[in-house]
């Protein structure tokens, strides 16, 4: 989500900063700036995020508003209840909304789909040195499991359609369970759609057997006192994949555009978000620039998903559609 590392710079900079840009891009006109300085952002909430409440990081969006009003002078509102990805994707191809949060799967499926898609990746959430990291199955400390095939006929919990595609890509690229045509809908018994927090709390409590998820994610859920990631092991992960993008409408004021890149890509040292400091502390991370090339990873992974028909496998076996 949104996050601070510990530098700080006086208050104003991101104004001045984003005065000079305005300025290069030849938007001078003041009246003209008012009138487009407001702008819609879909962020799908779960009911948890990142190991906190939707409470919790209504406050923290909040918090955002209030400083990118304050230091940018863009009025940015929240879209929240939209709840799926499609219609995430409806609402930037018919101009409901400007911006939204998305993993990078949905993206792909947008642009193959409808090659003339108006969604363009703005920045990529980078951590440490990498815009890239794996998903993984990951199993309880204390099952005693060493590899994929001692949880043959296990249940499995993940969060997303994106994390199925992640599932059949780790069997397909087995030497062993590929050459047998083995995959997820045989291998394994039972599935489950719940969050990421919610998934990796059911594995402690020992109501499935594994669950997908990203080890970078793990990083923030707490179990007790002590982080979630004490108790629970990856058996085996995919390669690394590009991590969750914002994206935007390319037919947006140029304008508005830079100006929020240049907030993202900056906000991890300014003391005006200092209060979403937190979130880029745990992984080392920022926001950073992004391009259709990036996330060739998820674009292919996404190809190979149509051409096993993934897709409809989700539906039929995991969601029971």
């Amino acid at each position: 989500m949104f996050g601070i590392c510990a530098a700080s710079i006086r208050v104003g900079t991101i104004r001045r900063a984003l005065a000079a840009a305005a300025a290069v891009l030849l938007f001078a006109a003041s009246s003209a700036a008012a009138d487009t300085d407001k702008i819609s952002f879909d962020f799908p909430l779960p009911p948890s995020l990142l190991g906190e409440g939707s409470s919790l990081i209504n406050k923290h969006l909040r918090a955002f508003q209030s400083a990118l009003k304050s230091e940018a002078e863009i009025e940015i509102k929240f879209v929240t209840d939209t709840d799926s990805w499609d219609k995430v994707i409806a609402r930037l191809e018919t101009e409901h909304t400007d911006f939204a949060w998305m993993p990078p799967y949905y993206y792909a499926r947008a642009r193959y789909f409808n090659p003339k898609s108006s969604i363009r990746p703005l920045v990529i959430y980078k951590s440490g040195s990498s815009i890239r990291s794996p998903s993984c199955i990951y199993v309880r400390k204390d099952s005693g499991h060493k590899n994929i095939q001692d949880i043959m006929a296990g249940r499995v919990h993940l969060p997303d359609e994106s994390a199925w595609a992640v599932l059949n890509g780790i069997f397909a690229d087995d030497p062993e369970l590929s050459k047998y045509k083995i995959d997820p809908t045989i291998f394994f018994t039972g599935f489950k759609v719940l969050n990421r927090e919610s998934s990796a709390r059911a594995l402690m409590f020992k109501t499935t057997d594994a669950i997908v998820l990203e080890p970078e994610y793990l990083k923030h859920i707490v179990y007790g006192n002590k982080p979630l990631a004490d108790g629970i092991v990856p058996l085996v992960c995919s390669k690394p994949l590009p991590n969750v993008i914002i994206v935007y409408r390319k037919d947006m004021d140029e304008r508005l555009v830079e100006s929020l890149r240049l907030v993202l890509t900056n906000m991890h040292t300014y003391e005006s978000f200092k209060s979403l400091r937190h979130y880029f502390r745990i992984s080392k991370g920022m926001w950073t620039d992004a391009a259709h090339e990036d996330l060739k990873p998820w674009i292919d992974l996404h190809k190979e998903a149509v051409a096993g028909d993934w897709e409809n496998s989700y539906r039929k076996t995991v969601l029971g559609k």
